[in-house]
């Protein structure tokens, strides 16, 4: 029997390949199958933890959790999908709780709000309940004294029994007491801090303890009418000086005006004429037996500061520079020099009356009778007309050349070059100066400038 030993070889590999290869196949498929749970409890781990993080974030925010998860409803891990679903459930529940908080906090706010009006109804029943209650405690005492006082009555006693018991009220048992002449009253004005005005209080004084036993609030003090002080004596007499002078220095300025035209052509047999047009102000003309007087009215008017009412140059021309002129004889001038000398005076007037007018503006402003400040004001008038004056001078011109320079160096050469200045005979020039900056500074550094003065 022949046997074909090749095929018999290659059934018997088939054979034991059969057999070997089903273990090993069995063998593949338990490991895939190990490592697919694997991944699979890792990827579960994972979204738990994502959850967890979810929830520790946002576990009082429904929003935000509404928010992620339908983020993780959109994956396309079943984990994800899953934790998507606990977040929303999530959500769902914050949601219900901050509604719940938010109908306990409405509630609590309208119990508040109901408490609130409560008391603001009754705040002024309790006001009065307590004012009250002072009263009746205040008068208890006082009767009380009374009582048991050595001169106590009968109807002392019956009277502060009947308080006590409350049989009659405090303002009975005051209207009892003043029946009897043993109270006296008077009304004050009392400040009330609550109201923030003044109040008009009757209070009624025990004549025996000279306690107080009551006080009523009869009603607010009326104001206190405004009353400037322009509408009193004083301020008023004041005003019609003022306005009295002005008029007499705009009448005495027309006066020389004319004196001074007269004056320029006389002849000799006309000079007494002047005596009788000064008749009504030789007092300032200085004629005849007033020169005395005259040159004491000068004097006033370089202390009023009245030329700084001039415009600025007049005042250095050579008509007020002769009406200025104290030592001046006006009974002994020749007809030009006297109608200069009377042109001065009228513009000095003229001044005057400026001045007065000014005084009667700034009284009307500030309402200050005294005209406090004024002064300043003149003053500065003035010294800017003298710096007009000295800065054009010809006698001036080197000095402040020499001074400009000086002001240009640095300290203290600055401070040592002004003072050899000083020394070198200019010494009268910067004392002017030094008084004219010193009125212009003080009238700039003036805080209480009435309006209309302000741009002078």
């Amino acid at each position: 029997m022949a046997y074909n030993i090749g095929s018999m070889f290659q059934r018997a590999g088939e054979t034991i390949g059969t057999s070997i290869g089903q273990p090993i196949s069995s063998v593949g498929t338990s490991i895939g199958g190990m490592l697919t749970r694997s991944a699979e409890r890792e990827r579960e781990k994972n979204a738990e933890e994502q959850f967890q993080q979810i929830m520790g974030a946002y576990q009082n925010n429904p929003a935000e959790l509404q928010r992620q998860g339908l983020r993780a409803k959109a994956s396309g891990d079943k984990n994800l999908q899953r934790i998507g679903d606990m977040l929303l459930e999530e959500a769902k529940r914050a949601q219900t709780v901050l509604e719940k908080q938010a109908s306990r906090t409405t509630a609590s706010v309208d119990r508040a709000r109901s408490r609130y009006d409560a008391l603001v109804t009754a705040r002024p029943e309790t006001d009065t309940a307590f004012e009250e209650a002072v009263t009746l405690r205040r008068t208890l005492q006082t009767a009380k004294e009374r009582a048991e006082s050595s001169e106590a009555t009968d109807k002392d006693k019956r009277l502060y029994d009947a308080l006590k018991t409350r049989s009659i009220t405090p303002q009975q048992y005051t209207a009892e007491m003043i029946k009897d002449r043993k109270l006296s009253s008077k009304i004050v004005d009392v400040y009330n801090p609550d109201k923030g005005i003044e109040e008009k209080v009757q209070i009624v004084i025990d004549d025996v303890t000279q306690k107080e036993v009551d006080r009523e609030v009869i009603g607010p003090v009326a104001p206190k009418e405004y009353k400037s002080p322009l509408d009193t004596t004083k301020g008023m007499e004041i005003i019609e000086t003022t306005r009295a002078s002005m008029n007499k220095a705009g009448e005495d300025a027309s006066t020389l005006e004319s004196a001074a035209a007269f004056a320029q052509n006389r002849d000799a047999t006309q000079r007494g004429a002047l005596g009788t047009i000064f008749s009504g102000m030789k007092e300032f003309a200085g004629v005849g037996t007033e020169v005395e007087f005259h040159r004491a009215q000068i004097r006033q008017i370089r202390m009023q500061g009245v030329l700084g009412m001039l415009p600025p140059g007049v005042a250095s021309d050579k008509d007020v520079q002769l009406a200025m002129d104290a030592s001046v004889d006006f009974n002994s001038l020749d007809n030009e020099t006297a109608a200069s000398y009377l042109r001065g005076l009228a513009k000095i007037k003229r001044a005057q009356q400026t001045y007065e007018s000014e005084k009667l503006r700034w009284i009307r402003e500030t309402e200050d009778p005294n005209a406090l400040g004024f002064d300043d004001y003149v003053a500065y008038k003035d010294a800017r007309n003298k710096m007009v004056d000295f800065v054009t001078g010809d006698a001036a011109k080197e000095f402040l050349k020499e001074l400009a320079a000086a002001r240009q160096l640095p300290e203290p050469q600055q401070t040592e070059q002004i003072q050899r200045l000083r020394n070198a005979g200019f010494g009268d020039e910067l004392n002017e100066l030094d008084q004219i900056e010193a009125a212009i500074a003080n009238w700039e550094n003036y805080d209480k400038k009435p309006e209309g003065f302000k741009d002078a």
